[in-house]
């Protein structure tokens, strides 16, 4: 795993931006999450089933691998330890001063660069409100992106299970691309468990972070709270709800009301398990202390357990709903080894959200929703239109962000509630953005982003090929080495 070099990664962005504009035959990749899969949508697609993966002519981007400083000597314990991280094929690394400075970490993993031309726009605007987000508040951001290596043949195939190679096949029959994530032992997994692969890595390298944090490419912090010490927010959280991340350090997210819970209450009872919680995996926390780490590569290791012994029936390596299958698992079947060591937030043992508002603080506020929710992080994954909805309000604020720091004068972004009847209510938002050392980088000045003004508050348009250009020519600066990752 190791950063992209400002040169190199310059270079890949231009060409992806003229691909991008150049192209405009070229698939893209939507990630959706599981309500998504009875939503109607008024925005056609090639690409709207859910988590497909398909072809494009676009190479993956090469990244350099770092070279790793191999200490004298190691206790029986750290290298029986980092012997399973290979096999579960995750890199083994040497702790360094900069991994230890005890920031929180967010988390993020797509197949590809997330202002790829294979990506959906809201991607990247997610990717780069996020990024400022993170140098407002002191938060370190970890985009990992898939291998640029063809995963190769495991040895021992005949030992794990019989559809761990070979082609992939997503939804509605369509056989996917083969930039396939490579599992434990070499089982070949559908690129969204590389999403787990990501935080396993993550939660071994920055185990002094006090939290770790998954965010799908579609979830981000609310705009509300631009400036928010996370790290005590979680801890008020926990201490509000009287847990302790220490001794249940892996926090799952509780879903809202939604096709997903209904079917996964339907099946309660199903080969002796009850279902207490029904999570989405989108936004999580971790504490990497030793048990949480185990508790996220259990999760990975987990991706190869027999279909037999899944009371809900789905074929989780290759298809949805993937590794959020196996999480459920862990949460809700009391033989497994961490079911006493896992929270859901929030703790509502019911299949639906209280509900929370998190703007008046009450207790027991949600880790992450939809917008409605108004959680601390929102995931805009009710349907494909949200996404696009959500994603272009993001674009505006991204822009004029960075025009304020190209001038130095306030920021305002002003939305007013959303009218469009196939959304969920969206909130008015008004909120004043000043220009800082934290955030504002010279570099970031020097891309001269002019005003973008908002003329329409719903955004009927799915794209904005104009201002998709502009963020492109922030997406090649604002992606600096020290942010982008690939996985091993």
């Amino acid at each position: 795993m190791g950063g992209v070099s400002n040169g190199l990664l310059t270079a890949v962005v231009i060409g992806v931006a003229m691909l991008f504009f150049m192209n405009s035959g070229t698939t893209k990749v939507v990630y959706i999450c599981p309500d998504d899969k009875n939503q109607s949508s008024s925005i056609k697609s090639s690409t709207e089933a859910v988590g497909e993966v398909v072809d494009s002519p676009t190479p993956a981007p090469s990244l350099a691998s770092p070279a790793v400083t191999v200490p004298q000597s190691l206790s029986a314990e750290e290298e029986q330890h980092r012997k399973r991280l290979r096999e579960l094929n995750i890199q083994v690394f040497d702790e360094k001063a900069e991994d230890l400075d005890g920031r929180v970490v967010f988390v993020s993993y797509m197949s590809f660069m997330p202002f790829d031309d294979r990506a959906a726009p809201y991607t990247l605007s997610t990717f780069l409100y996020t990024r400022l987000w993170c140098l407002q508040n002191n938060v370190r951001y970890v985009y990992y992106v898939a291998p640029t290596e063809p995963p190769k043949k495991a040895e021992n195939v005949n030992e794990l299970p019989k559809d761990c190679e070979g082609s992939l096949v997503c939804r509605h029959g369509k056989v996917c691309h083969s930039l396939q994530c490579v599992g434990p032992n070499g089982c070949l997994l559908h690129p969204v468990w590389c999403k787990v692969k990501s935080m396993v890595t993550a939660v071994n390298r920055y185990k002094n972070a006090p939290y770790i944090v998954w965010l799908d490419s579609d979830a981000m912090v609310r705009y509300d709270d631009w400036t928010l010490d996370f790290a005590k927010w979680m801890d008020n959280m926990l201490a509000t709800r009287g847990e302790d991340p220490d001794t249940k350090p892996f926090m799952g997210n509780q879903e809202q009301p939604s096709w997903w819970c209904n079917t996964i209450q339907k099946k309660n009872g199903t080969k002796g398990v009850f279902y207490r919680w029904c999570l989405n995996t989108g936004v999580q926390a971790i504490r990497p202390n030793k048990l949480g780490r185990s508790i996220v590569e259990h999760w990975w290791e987990r991706s190869l357990d027999d279909y037999a012994d899944n009371p809900l029936g789905y074929s989780f390596r290759k298809d949805w709903p993937w590794e959020q299958d196996r999480l459920l698992n862990i949460f809700n079947n009391a033989s497994d080894p961490f079911y006493k060591h896992v929270q859901a937030v929030p703790s509502k043992n019911e299949f639906q959200h209280e509900n929370w508002q998190y703007a008046e603080k009450k207790p027991g506020a949600c880790l992450g929703g939809d917008p409605r929710w108004r959680c601390v992080i929102n995931h805009f994954c009710f349907d494909l239109q949200m996404k696009h909805f959500w994603g272009n309000r993001t674009m505006f604020l991204v822009l004029n962000l960075l025009h304020s720091c190209a001038t130095g004068n306030d920021g305002n972004i002003h939305f007013p509630p959303g009218t469009r009847t196939a959304l969920p209510p969206a909130f008015p938002i008004n909120v004043t953005y000043t220009p800082n050392d934290k955030w504002c980088k010279k570099e970031f000045k020097e891309l001269d982003i002019p005003a973008v003004s908002v003329n329409n508050p719903d955004f009927v348009e799915s794209t904005h090929a104009d201002h998709v250009k502009l963020m492109l020519k922030a997406a090649k600066v604002l992606a600096s080495p020290e942010v982008i990752f690939e996985l091993p």
